[in-house]
């Protein structure tokens, strides 16, 4: 596990372009597809969500492996990489069992979402200023516990995916690695949300580029640290 300076963010991101730009054509198809999944299982009451978060590692170490493959000098990003996290026995229930848990994490940080709303809708209603206090430090600690399970999550998926490495170990690493590169994993947020709003300008198509540059962007990082 390495420490990295902080301009190693903006290297991880030049990486993901470079993945990008080898191959757009297939990493469009992939993008799209990948889109849609989540699109689809998103608008499905209930049920749907749950099968996307479940899912989600798999697809982003899926992701990670046509990264890898954009990368080598003998292969090439496939459409079909984007399952391999589910398709391949080794990492699929391991997959699964992270999906499990950023399940469970997502609710948490959905009932405290939910919190945040309720103390601030009944200060507007004139609830008093007690509640209101109550409301912002729900929304305070969401942003906490949020920004502590994307690190746990941040390198998890590829551990898995290319490490053999259990579930909660891979979290754990995760964790800790990004706690090492605090300026570096800064850095690389600041710049991926600057990219966001860019991606969201043209409709939110610019989305379908920005995928596959983070998820280049990601394996590098996964490389320079691990």
């Amino acid at each position: 596990m390495n420490t990295v300076p902080p301009t190693a963010a903006i290297n991880w991101f030049k990486k993901g372009w470079q993945v990008f730009s080898s191959d757009m054509i297939t990493w469009l198809l992939i993008a799209v597809l990948f889109a849609v999944i989540m699109f689809v299982l998103m608008i499905i009451p209930a049920i749907g969500p749950i099968i996307w978060y479940l899912i989600a590692p798999a697809l982003m170490g899926g992701l990670m492996l046509a990264a890898k493959e954009t990368l080598s000098e003998d292969g090439r990003p496939e459409v079909e990489h984007l399952f391999a996290g589910l398709t391949n026995e080794k990492t699929r229930t391991p997959m699964l069992i992270l999906g499990a848990i950023l399940l469970g994490a997502s609710i948490v940080i959905g009932i405290l979402g939910i919190g945040a709303v309720g103390s601030l809708a009944a200060v507007a209603n004139g609830g008093g200023g007690a509640l209101g206090g109550l409301g912002f430090g729900a929304g305070l600690l969401m942003l906490i516990v949020s920004i502590l399970i994307g690190a746990a999550y941040f390198f998890a998926p590829a551990q898995v995916m290319f490490g053999d490495t259990a579930p909660v170990d891979a979290i754990k690493n995760s964790f800790s690695a990004s706690l090492k590169n605090i300026p570096a994993m800064a850095l690389f947020g600041v710049i991926y949300i600057v990219l966001s709003v860019i991606a969201a300008i043209p409709l939110g198509l610019g989305f379908l580029v920005l995928i596959p540059v983070l998820v280049g962007a990601l394996y590098a990082a996964y490389v320079d640290v691990f």
